[in-house]
């Protein structure tokens, strides 16, 4: 009898959620950066043995008026995944930003609207315009220069004919002034 009970206890068990692989959608200043593509993770992240202190897994920048060279509200973000096998990279480059909230990218102003770059399997991508792309800044807090977001877009090679899906992305940088 108490056989039979074990194994009805045992099959009650509520199945294990995995773990998502990417950074959490915090608001800290946490200095995270990830993303899925065509539906696998990408963190940024600097493999330990690498000592050259150039190279940083994000760098992130924003021209804060009264503050900042050109007063242009120009966000800058740089992520890396550098170990034995990678040197990748996700940028986004949006002006003007002046608050959260949706950045429409039709409305951006500036000399480019090229607002990423993305190095893949020794690919080039572009962010594809003609498809639905959402940028979504959730925190830009000037006092402690902290800015997150969440994002998902369509990008194509700008070499062959390939395209690329990025969803659920998400960061938490600490931006300097430029």
């Amino acid at each position: 009898c108490s056989a039979i009970l074990w194994l009805m206890a045992s099959n009650c068990r509520k199945p294990e959620t995995p773990i998502d692989p990417l950074p959490p959608a915090t608001q800290e200043g946490a200095n995270t950066f990830g993303c899925y593509i065509n539906g696998e993770p990408w963190v940024a992240e600097i493999a330990p043995y690498v000592l050259d202190p150039s190279v940083r897994k994000i760098d992130a920048g924003y021209d804060e008026a009264g503050i900042g060279f050109e007063d242009v509200f120009r966000l800058d973000i740089s992520s890396r995944i550098v170990n034995d096998t990678t040197y990748e990279w996700i940028k986004f480059f949006f002006m003007p930003v002046y608050e959260e909230g949706e950045l429409l990218i039709g409305n951006l102003t500036g000399i480019n609207v090229n607002i990423y770059a993305l190095w893949r399997e020794g690919k080039s991508y572009d962010i594809d315009l003609s498809l639905p792309c959402n940028f979504y800044i959730s925190k830009l807090d000037t006092t402690n220069n902290i800015c997150a977001g969440v994002f998902s877009f369509s990008a194509v090679s700008v070499t062959t004919p390939d395209t690329i899906q990025i969803t659920d992305g998400r960061f938490d940088v600490r931006y300097q002034v430029w």
